[in-house]
C-alpha cells in the first residue's frame, strides 16, 4: 500500500511541476465590457496618438527553487521569475507566451481607443507612423514578476496527498509596474502616469489552476483604466496642454 501511495504523491508531482501541460498566455483586456470609456466630450480631442513599443527596464533574474519542496520537512518549493516570459515551470501552467515591451503597449492603445479621448490610436512597433501622430505614448517596464510558493506541508513527495482532499497546493502572485509619457510633436511630456499593482491567488487542484499568470492582464486594466480617467480630467482641464 505505501508502495502505491508513494508513487500516486510522485506522479501528482510531476504533473504539477510539468505544468499540467498547460502555456499561460497575456490576453488584454481581461474583460472589454469593463474598460473605461469617456462620456464628456469635453475631455476629447481631434488628435492622433501613436503607441510605440515600451523599454523594459526589468531584471534579468529568474530563480526556480521548486525542488526544495523534495526535501524532507520542507513544507515548500518556492519561485521568483523577474521576466516570466523567459522562464519555465510555474505553479500550474508549463510557460508563459508574453512579448511584454510589445504586448503592453498593445493593451495600452487598446484601452485609449476605447477611452474614446482621441480621433484615432495607433499602434507602431518600430515607430512607423509616429510622423502622422500628434501625440505619442511610450513607457517603462520596470517590473512584471511572479512569485509563487508550492506547498508539500513538510511531505516532500507526499505532499500531493493533502492536494487530493482539497488542501492548497500552492499560491501564486503577480506584481506590475509601468510608466506611461506622452509627448507632443515637440517632444514635450504633456502628460505621464506611473502604474502599479500586484495581486495574488491560493490555488488547489480543483480551483484557480492555470491562473497562476492570468492575473498581469487583469491589474493592467484595472491601472490602465485609472490611467484614462486621470488622463480625461488632465485633458478637460488644461485643454491647451494637448493642442
Amino acid at each position: 500500500m505505501r508502495k502505491y501511495t508513494l508513487c500516486a504523491a510522485a506522479l501528482m508531482l510531476v504533473w504539477c511541476l510539468a505544468g499540467c501541460g498547460t502555456t499561460g498566455k497575456f490576453v488584454y483586456p481581461a474583460d472589454m465590457s469593463k474598460l473605461f470609456h469617456c462620456e464628456d466630450k469635453a475631455a476629447t480631442k481631434d488628435k492622433v496618438v501613436a503607441v510605440v513599443a515600451f523599454e523594459d527596464h526589468r531584471k534579468d533574474e529568474n530563480s526556480n527553487m521548486y525542488p526544495m519542496y523534495l526535501i524532507p520537512l520542507m513544507p515548500l518549493g518556492w519561485a521568483e521569475y523577474q521576466r516570466p516570459d523567459a522562464a519555465n515551470v510555474f505553479l500550474s501552467v508549463a510557460s508563459y507566451q508574453a512579448n511584454p515591451p510589445e504586448d503592453l503597449a498593445k493593451g495600452a492603445a487598446v484601452s485609449l481607443r476605447q477611452a474614446g479621448l482621441f480621433r484615432d490610436v495607433i499602434f507602431t512597433p518600430g515607430g512607423e507612423g509616429k510622423e502622422r501622430a500628434d501625440l505619442i505614448i511610450s513607457g517603462k517596464i520596470y517590473e512584471m514578476s511572479y512569485r509563487s510558493k508550492m506547498f508539500s506541508y513538510c511531505l516532500s513527495v507526499y505532499g500531493p496527498i493533502f492536494w487530493i482532499f482539497g488542501a492548497p497546493a500552492g499560491t501564486s502572485e503577480d506584481r506590475l509596474a509601468v510608466e506611461l509619457i506622452m509627448k507632443n510633436k515637440a517632444g514635450e511630456t504633456v502628460w505621464n502616469r506611473y502604474l502599479e499593482g500586484e495581486k495574488w491567488i491560493v490555488q488547489g487542484l480543483y480551483w484557480k489552476m492555470g491562473h497562476d499568470v492570468k492575473m498581469f492582464a487583469e491589474i493592467y486594466q484595472k491601472e490602465m483604466n485609472r490611467a484614462m480617467e486621470d488622463l480625461a480630467e488632465k485633458m478637460k482641464n488644461d485643454p491647451e496642454r494637448f493642442r
